[in-house]
């Protein structure tokens, strides 16, 4: 994944992709994102950082050594981390009544009910996929380009100016 790059992927261009954020699968089935602390202190929910500054050995460590203790009882209850993978892009296909002529379509069929959450505390990300339309990519691509060290941290303090994910 790389907001900059319009090169199209199996002959899709770079619209067809959703955004699926770096972070955990846990044994639940639920994907708990990572959000990097960008360098101007915002956090990433919308996809400024590309794949690799993503990639597992970026936001491993700090899970492990300080944000642990914060998500461990979460990330217990939900079944242990059984994968963990860089921010990419993503495309489902949705099938209605002809399997020979499916469309593209923004949520996976696991995601949880947004309008049946109204009034309820979100405690996890309802939406691991999110569309990354021309305009959209074209601003996160100027923010990168106007400072290309936003992804580099700070990774380590949890404080700045928040954990590295919203799960606390």
């Amino acid at each position: 994944y790389d907001p900059c790059d319009d090169t199209p992927y199996l002959g899709f261009p770079p619209e067809c992709f959703l955004y699926h954020p770096a972070g955990l699968h846990l044994g639940n089935g639920l994907m708990f994102n990572f959000h990097a602390p960008l360098s101007n202190g915002e956090i990433d929910v919308q996809g400024v950082c590309t794949g690799m500054e993503t990639i597992p050995p970026i936001f491993m460590p700090p899970l492990m050594e300080q944000n642990m203790p914060n998500v461990a009882d979460f990330i217990g209850k939900s079944g242990g981390i059984v994968a963990a993978h860089p921010a990419s892009g993503t495309m489902h296909l949705c099938i209605d009544d002809d399997i020979y002529h499916p469309r593209l379509c923004m949520y996976h069929t696991d995601d949880a009910d947004i309008d049946g959450m109204i009034g309820e505390a979100l405690e996890f990300d309802a939406r691991p996929f999110m569309p990354t339309p021309t305009v959209l990519r074209n601003k996160l691509c100027k923010k990168r380009e106007a400072d290309p060290d936003i992804c580099k941290g700070p990774f380590n303090n949890i404080t700045y100016p928040y954990p590295w994910t919203q799960h606390l």
